[in-house]
Formats: structure tokens, C-alpha cells, sequence
């Protein structure tokens, strides 16, 4: 809009409520990861947040790697669901805000260190123009934004989580998958639209070979 300024739109979810059942069950089991975020555990949702956290429980009975995004929603929805999906999760997502808001801790290295103290296996906090700081046990990167021009940050942030998702089931190293996750985030938000609008594989590579990006000027320097 005019200014730059965020326009929210929202709207009451309608139609009967999904009930938990074995199906759903059997598409965990089929899956190589399952990711959700805080808003799915809104009261208001249609797949009722009790049938989420079953789903969860069963996906961290079967070893399947959990993401969490915890997202602004986490803030007024149940606490104690959240809790309680943040412990299932193995990768755990917030931007600084919201690990400042869920973690009381204002540094953001250390607020990624309370989620791994806490039993992730992987923190990733989005930090916006900044970039993103991932975090495992043994490890942290931190990995500089892309300069590009927002057009539109709506779903941006899913566009993200979807390269880390990508990155941790290939097997990236944590910079790569910083790295991706924040190409798609870039494309994603240099565009307007979602759904379907969201960035093609074509748009993340030209995003990934921006030479303005540090990444790029250390990846020439070595070869």
C-alpha cells in the first residue's frame, strides 16, 4: 500500500468442524516431515487445535521431523498448546519478536539457545533485513538478507519455512539452508501475490546469484 504500511485481512473460519480420525494418521506415516505453525492452534480453527497436537504426538512417536513456526497467533491462542507443540517440534521458528514475546529473552542468540536448551534440535529466527540466525548444538550461523525491493510480505514467511523444510531433508548444511530459506523469503516478498504467486524455482536461483549478497562475493573469492 501507499507508504509501505501492512494491510491485515482476516476472516472467521466457516463450515463444520474436522474431526480427528486414522487418515489422517496414515498421512504422517507417509510423510517425510510434518510442518505447522501457531495459528493452527487458534480456538477458532477448523481442525480443532486438540486434533493438531494428536497429529504431533503421533508424528514424534514415529521419529518424523516436526517444524513449528510459532507465528504472531501464538499470542492468543492457548499457552499451553503452544508449549506443548514447541516440545513435540524438532525445528522450532519465530521471528525476533516472537521469541522475545515467548522467551522473555531480548537477545536473539540467546532466545535461540533457550529452544535448544529446551529440546530443539534446530532454532531458526527470522530477523527481517538482517536475515536469519540458525542455531543446533554444535553450531550458529548467522546468514545476511538478500537487497531486494518489498513488494509484498505476505507469505513470506511460509516461503521461508518451505526452504528450511527443503534444506533439513536434503541434508543442507545449516548456512545452505539459511542460505535457501532466505532466497525464498526474498522472492517471495520482491513479488505480490501468494498461493499460487508465490516465487517458482526459476525466481529463487536468480535471487540465490544476486552479487550484492555476501554469500555470493565469498562463494567467488574461494573459486
Amino acid at each position: 500500500t501507499q507508504g509501505k504500511d501492512h494491510v491485515f485481512l482476516w476472516k472467521r473460519p466457516t463450515g463444520p468442524i474436522i474431526e480427528y480420525n486414522n487418515t489422517h494418521e496414515h498421512i504422517i506415516k507417509t510423510a517425510d516431515a510434518l510442518f505447522t505453525a501457531g495459528h493452527a492452534l487458534d480456538p477458532g480453527s477448523l481442525f480443532t487445535p486438540q486434533s493438531v497436537l494428536k497429529l504431533l504426538k503421533f508424528a514424534h512417536s514415529r521419529e518424523i521431523p516436526i517444524f513449528f513456526d510459532i507465528g504472531p497467533s501464538a499470542f492468543v491462542s492457548d499457552k499451553s498448546c503452544i508449549q506443548t507443540a514447541i516440545g513435540y517440534a524438532n525445528i522450532v521458528l519465530a521471528t525476533e519478536e516472537e521469541a522475545y514475546e515467548w522467551t522473555g529473552i531480548t537477545d536473539t542468540f540467546k532466545s535461540a539457545k533457550f529452544f535448544i536448551n529446551n529440546g530443539a534440535k534446530i532454532a531458526i529466527i527470522k530477523m527481517g533485513p538482517r536475515g536469519c540466525l540458525l542455531m543446533n548444538q554444535n553450531n550458529h550461523v548467522q546468514i545476511p538478507s538478500f537487497n531486494i525491493e518489498v513488494q509484498n510480505t505476505a507469505a513470506a514467511g511460509d516461503a521461508f519455512a518451505s526452504g528450511c523444510v527443503y534444506g533439513f531433508l536434503n541434508h543442507y548444511t545449516l548456512t545452505q539452508m539459511g542460505q535457501l530459506a532466505n532466497a525464498i523469503g526474498a522472492a517471495s516478498a520482491s513479488k505480490i501475490g501468494t498461493g499460487s504467486r508465490l516465487p517458482h524455482i526459476k525466481e529463487i536461483i536468480e535471487t540465490l546469484t544476486i552479487k550484492e549478497h555476501p554469500i555470493f562475493h565469498l562463494h567467488n573469492k574461494v573459486n
